[in-house]
């Protein structure tokens, strides 16, 4: 069977009857051409100010990238954020597929077809003029950029024109197919800083729906004062007791021509339409028409469906519920009671990334970010008749969903929408509605969010679980090495002997120990020294079974129990070599191997860690010594010598940076070094050393502070004398009056 087309839907606010509408257009076409349909659709609008919510949910755009899109169609309009548009302009400008706009102008890469809206906001205003007898009409088209706001102004242009009614600049705005801007300028009708007019034909049904709730709200009548209509007849027409008149597009005709002419230029082919919904113009009281009752009706089911839907989302405590869950397997078992809010889905999937799983195990503790090529499963995944346990293989986000690629015998469609919490991303839920053409509605964008959140808790949960194990285990491993460290030795190494107290021979201690550590430090860096001992803790890990202990008991010494006669030769050549191929190790570092046979009968001394290191070091077999002799300590030398030099010259600007470089060292290691010697950092010293030639000048001279504190290296008088109080508890005027000597002192 050959593979179906899988047709890309770039949209958003899939749950408005507007962009539903389209949608099933899409879909039923889609159905008639063998196509499936994956629907990119963000729950969030972007024209609202930006969130950390908001910019990750962009992130689904990312999906456009995958191969397996044949074309898309893109409802660019919807977007109304510039940036928005052109951050998807360019994803499918790079995908480098055929794509369909839907509802707008000629564009410089993609395919478009319109909607008339002109003539058909034309006839709202005739009827108006013809029908009412109204003349003073004003209009509220939508944002300027956008291509149907145009057509829609230019529809009421011809209108007026056609009746000769003079009108001006006054009488029209530019919107924003939103709320916001009808208010202001019912408020301005209101305060009379705008001609109150005989009607207002709004953009669309939003806009003539919240018109009319303000203008009631505040005295006006509608029809009687201002007549409202609206347009796009998608919405919930009724405003109060007011239904609104307006004018329904051919949406679905819009959705259906699109899929068949992006279908003809993929594949060559044309397809047959598919049959058109009604529509026109729908009358409602709003502007003094009797409203449709079959529309009501339809309406009114509608709402109730809705409602019903709702009030359950409202009552059903999920959020709460799943928050409450500790582990994905309780999440989800708990998520499949509450699926039946999801009207009339056929499959849901819900799938999760690698990343966000691996987090939960503790494994991963990166970005959880959305990339195309990173790894994701299916980790619930309920039809309308069951729940399915055989979770598929994990697959690329770039392949969206093996349902969508398989060969099918009919078409199917997915809404995708992204699981995540601002910027943490979790995955994805796929959705599909069978062979309805139909979308997502308010209480499923509801019950996305609240799976997120769930997923957000058990994530927080996760860490903070993960976080105490690690710092309750630290305590037992060498950070280094990862090894059990002495205290974690003394807990397992007990255990160990009892497991392994019916072994009918004993089995031997060894003891590895590498020599001098505090004399190392002169000689390598830390990171040099870390690197050294993993190279011997991993080595130790090739002679280690599951029925042998193996420990880091102290930074450099090691313990491994074996059962082998020749264990401890082994180890001792595999280190030595370890030593002798470095450059950075040979002829500084040594190490000794001691050992201890332990005997058939375990007596108490072989359960204790201390006294087997202490069997062991007794018995010493292998010794790997520097054979360079040491002769004077450089790095020694050299520490003792800037000391003797910052206590003669406290005053003088000592730059740890310049220190640090005349004797090869960096910063960080100078100042251990330096520490390990003297037990106080360079900087502890060079105060101690400032103030004691400060407090001899105090009490032996008559010099004023201001060029003492010059003499001991401060530049300022005020830092001076905040640091001698700090460390003598008095101010430096104070010490000298308690023990300056007297003038006749200074004389002799």
């Amino acid at each position: 069977m050959k593979p179906k087309l899988l047709i890309g839907v770039i949209t958003n606010d899939c749950y408005f009857r507007y962009q539903s509408e389209i949608l099933n257009g899409i879909i039923a076409q889609a159905f008639r051409c063998s196509c499936n349909i994956a629907v990119i659709s963000p729950l969030n609008r972007f024209y609202i100010p930006s969130t950390k919510q908001k910019i990750t949910e962009k992130e689904i755009f990312q999906l456009i990238l995958s191969d397996k899109f044949n074309g898309f169609i893109y409802d660019r309009n919807i977007f109304i954020d510039p940036a928005t548009q052109t951050q998807i302009d360019n994803i499918c400008i790079k995908s480098g597929k055929p794509v369909m706009l839907i509802d707008a102008n000629e564009h410089s890469h993609f395919e478009t077809i319109p909607v008339d809206d002109r003539s058909s906001f034309e006839f709202l205003v005739d009827h108006l003029i013809d029908v009412h007898g109204l003349r003073k009409i004003y209009c509220i088209t939508g944002p300027k950029k956008i291509f149907c706001s145009g057509e829609r102004l230019k529809g009421y242009f011809d209108s007026m024109k056609k009746h000769k009614i003079p009108y001006n600049r006054s009488w029209y705005f530019y919107g924003d197919f939103w709320t916001s801007s009808v208010v202001e300028i019912a408020y301005d009708i209101l305060n009379g800083n705008i001609e109150k007019p005989e009607a207002i034909v709004c953009g669309n049904d939003i806009m003539a729906k919240t018109l009319t709730d303000f203008l009631q709200h505040n005295g006006i009548n509608v029809p009687e004062d201002i007549a409202v209509t609206g347009y796009d007849g998608f919405t919930n027409y009724y405003s109060g007791t007011t239904t609104i008149s307006s004018f329904k597009r051919p949406n679905f005709q819009l959705g259906a021509e699109a899929l068949r002419r992006l279908y003809r230029i993929i594949t060559g082919k044309t397809s047959g339409p598919v049959a058109n919904p009604p529509y026109g113009f729908i009358p409602g009281n709003s502007c003094g028409c009797k409203p449709s009752v079959d529309q009501n009706e339809y309406l009114s089911r509608q709402e109730k469906i809705n409602n019903i839907y709702e009030d359950e989302m409202i009552f059903s405590d999920m959020l709460v519920n799943l928050s409450d869950c500790s582990s994905l397997r309780e999440l989800f078992k708990c998520l499949n009671n509450y699926t039946s809010l999801i009207y009339s889905f056929n499959r849901i999937c819900i799938c999760l990334s690698e990343k966000y799983s691996c987090t939960l195990e503790g494994t991963y503790n990166g970005t959880l970010d959305l990339n195309p090529d990173d790894y994701v499963n299916i980790a619930f995944n309920k039809t309308i008749t069951s729940l399915e346990d055989d979770h598929s293989n994990s697959f690329r986000a770039a392949d969206i969903l093996p349902y969508l690629s398989k060969d099918n015998k009919k078409p199917v469609v997915y809404y995708i929408s992204l699981l995540h919490n601002n910027d943490d991303f979790y995955g994805y839920a796929a959705v599909s509605f069978g062979k309805l053409p139909i979308s997502y509605s308010r209480v499923y964008m509801q019950w996305i969010n609240n799976l997120s959140n769930a997923l957000h808790c058990l994530k927080v949960k996760s860490v903070l679980e993960n976080r105490i194990s690690v710092m309750e285990n630290s305590k037992y491993f060498d950070s280094v090495t990862g090894l059990l460290n002495m205290e974690g030795s003394k807990k397992e190494y007990p255990e160990f002997v009892q497991r392994n107290s019916d072994a009918s021979q004993g089995y031997t201690f060894i003891y590895i120990e590498i020599d001098n550590i505090k004399n190392l430090c002169l000689y390598l860096q830390q990171d040099n020294l870390n690197d050294l001992f993993r190279a011997f803790a991993d080595t130790l890990r090739n002679f280690r079974t599951n029925k042998n202990f193996l420990a880091a008991v102290l930074p450099g010494c090691f313990c491994l129990t074996s059962s082998g006669a020749k264990t401890a030769d082994l180890i001792y050549n595999a280190l030595k070599n370890i030593i002798q191929s470095s450059s950075v190790y040979s002829g500084k570092v040594s190490f000794t191997i001691g050992t201890y046979k332990t005997s058939e009968e375990h007596d108490n001394d072989n359960c204790d860690i201390l006294h087997m290191i202490g069997f062991a070091s007794e018995n010493i077999i292998y010794t790997n010594r520097n054979d360079k002799k040491n002769e004077t300590n450089y790095q020694a030398k050299k520490l003792y010598e800037l000391r003797d030099k910052m206590r003669k010259m406290p005053e003088k600007s000592w730059n740890l940076q310049s220190i640090a470089e005349s004797m090869y060292l960096s910063k960080s290691y100078l100042q251990k070094l330096y520490r390990l010697y003297f037990e106080k950092s360079i900087i502890e010293d060079l105060i101690y050393f400032r103030l004691q030639k400060a407090k001899k000048l105090l009490t032996e001279t008559n010099k004023s502070i201001n060029e003492i504190s010059l003499e001991c290296g401060y530049s300022a008088y005020t830092y001076f004398a905040k640091q001698f109080k700090s460390v003598e508890n008095i101010s430096p005027t104070q010490y000298r009056e308690k023990y300056t000597k007297t003038t006749e002192d200074f004389s002799t």
